[in-house]
């Protein structure tokens, strides 16, 4: 059923029939809020779950569902490959990117990596890395492709770094918005 749900999921983002609400929202809610849906698969998994979730990451325009979604995805997979490590990293930022401000969510795992051969196809539909079929680790390959769509949706984009045998960490970029300015007294 899961699978089921993915591939339609995948179609309706291709198709583009995906609508999204978009508004101001703080990441950190939105994490906070996600990672308490997830605890107890992560409990049950056994991880430790470090966070370094800071209020003053800056306001962004998402689709707080469709985050949540992409975080969902991240965590997910993070909890697959992380083999007998059992660490989770969640984080946010900010950072100077190439459209100015960002607000930066990054999951990071201790687990197997990925190898550099399969970094330019890890967001393809479908794809599954070589290591990760030898270890016959189940899945549909369409979690980061989804989660990609979903970012670039939003006018985000995600990126990713990775060890084979150490680990991988996934960073989801959102343009800022300006800050609000406080109003004068009077």
């Amino acid at each position: 059923t899961g699978m089921v749900e993915q591939i339609l999921q995948f179609a309706s983002l291709r198709s583009g029939r995906r609508q999204y609400n978009l508004r101001a929202a703080r990441i950190d809610e939105i994490i906070e809020h996600t990672l308490a849906k997830l605890l107890p698969r992560i409990e049950a998994a056994g991880f430790q779950v470090e966070k370094d979730i800071g209020a003053a990451t800056p306001l962004v325009n998402v689709d707080a569902a469709a985050l949540e979604q992409c975080i969902q995805n991240l965590v997910n997979n993070a909890l697959k490959y992380s083999g007998d490590s059992r660490w989770l990293g969640v984080r946010t930022g900010v950072a100077e990117g190439q459209r100015g401000t960002e607000g930066l969510i990054t999951v990071e795992d201790r687990g197997i990596g990925i190898e550099p051969a399969d970094l330019p196809h890890l967001f393809d539909p479908f794809y599954r890395g070589r290591a990760v079929a030898a270890a016959q680790i189940h899945g549909t390959g369409l979690g980061l492709s989804t989660t990609r769509e979903i970012a670039v949706a939003m006018k985000g984009s995600i990126s990713v770094k990775s060890t084979p045998g150490k680990g991988s960490a996934f960073t989801l970029h959102f343009p800022a918005l300006p800050p609000v300015k406080a109003a004068a007294s009077v």
